[in-house]
């Protein structure tokens, strides 16, 4: 939700400056500020509980979330492009786009990126992320103050750093109350016994099919995640419904990202979706309106959860060639996803070539060769039948401008 504020406060403007409703706007940035959470290196909080439960170091748990992030913004990506070709939306112009030299000056790089990249380095080698963390802090602290040796740049560099610890403590403290009180509740759940009721429930409810448990599990976790930053859903929604998956005999980490994965999306998930209520305030948009498009522009993130259980491949575990092959295909799918969603794939299409997109999309990221087969055939045709319905059009549209 912060991440969607901060960026959106100049992004959202600017999008509907170039014509993209409000709505769109705002969904555009709250998806976008949610998948900061599950892009590696540098992950959401939880994703440091994950290397703690699972007792792995945090760098396994960036590599398992790599391709399912990648994916993801692909389909966001796709979403935006597609919608601005059916709206025949153009970029800024030239006199109103900011200077990009001044703007990635040498310093603001450095200054930037080099923690970034020393953090990662000791996260890589090993070193626990509090001692990678603290390095990249003195890093990060030497640089910025002493970026010249002027008294009075020092004086005004360390009077900015006492405020951002300022800040920054009080955002720990929120962080504390945050995940204490679900520290509590989590007590009160075990101490009362519906975590293992709920666990039993899941697992009883699905009469043993994965499938159904998978889905439950992402609804209680979509639940318990309204109005919960991602740290706090995730504790407490992995604490009742990771036992009844472990009873699949599933991989821990697709396990536990599985239920990571919803616990962040929970944040654009109406009727209560945080990120979605602070962009459709800046966008003065319609919120309910917004997470619909929010939904549907994040859609991958509802299917590669589901993906990523049934063939590990995606969290990077088997062979490169299976991991490549099932990353390709569901990349596929989810571009056929996005112009079934938008009702353009470079082309316009109607309404019965987009289910059939739609449905072919989703029928391609099913890990299964069969189905696969099936939404390449589908998808093929349509996609031949498009073409040639736009090229009659415009050959039809040359003879009557000659005429």
């Amino acid at each position: 939700a912060a991440n969607s504020a901060i960026i959106g406060g100049f992004t959202i403007p600017m999008m509907k400056r170039v014509g993209y409703k409000p709505e769109f706007a705002a969904a555009t940035e709250a998806v976008a500020g949610t998948g900061g959470q599950i892009m590696p290196p540098i992950m959401g909080a939880g994703a440091f509980i994950i290397a703690e439960r699972l007792s792995v170091p945090y760098i396994d748990v960036a590599i398992a979330a790599f391709i399912p992030a990648v994916i993801y913004f692909i389909g966001i990506f796709a979403t935006i492009h597609f919608r601005s070709l059916k709206r025949n939306l153009r970029g800024l112009k030239d006199s109103e786009m900011p200077d990009i030299k001044k703007g990635l000056t040498f310093h603001n790089i450095v200054h930037l990126i080099v923690p970034t990249i020393v953090l990662v380095y000791f996260i890589a080698k090993g070193y626990t992320v509090a001692k990678a963390g603290v390095y990249a802090i003195i890093l990060a602290f030497a640089l910025y103050v002493f970026k010249d040796f002027k008294s009075e740049n020092i004086k005004t560099s360390l009077h900015d750093i006492l405020g951002a610890l300022v800040k920054a403590g009080k955002g720990l403290v929120l962080i504390a109350l945050l995940g204490g009180c679900a520290d509590i509740i989590i007590g009160m759940i075990s101490l009362t016994g519906l975590g293992v009721k709920l666990s039993s429930a899941i697992y009883s409810l699905s009469g043993g099919h994965l499938i159904l448990a998978l889905f439950f599990t992402m609804v209680v976790t979509i639940i318990l995640g309204m109005g919960l930053p991602t740290t706090a859903s995730y504790i407490l929604a992995s604490s009742v419904t990771v036992p009844a998956l472990v009873e699949f005999n599933l991989l821990p980490m697709s396990a536990h990202m599985f239920v990571f994965y919803f616990a962040a999306i929970s944040a654009i998930t109406p009727p209560v979706c945080a990120a979605v209520f602070i962009t459709s305030g800046i966008a003065e948009s319609n919120w309910f309106k917004t997470g619909l498009v929010s939904v549907g522009m994040g859609i991958s993130a509802f299917i590669v959860p589901f993906i990523f259980v049934y063939a590990n491949g995606l969290l990077m575990v088997g062979s490169w060639y299976s991991i490549l092959f099932l990353t390709l295909t569901t990349i596929m799918g989810t571009i056929l996803l996005a112009g079934g969603l938008m009702g353009n794939l470079f082309i316009d299409i109607n309404n019965i070539t987009r289910i059939a997109f739609i449905l072919s999309g989703i029928l391609i990221m099913i890990p299964d060769d069969t189905t696969r087969l099936l939404g390449i055939v589908i998808s093929g045709v349509f996609l031949t039948y498009s073409i040639k319905k736009f090229q009659k059009s415009r050959r039809l549209q040359g003879v009557s401008e000659i005429n």
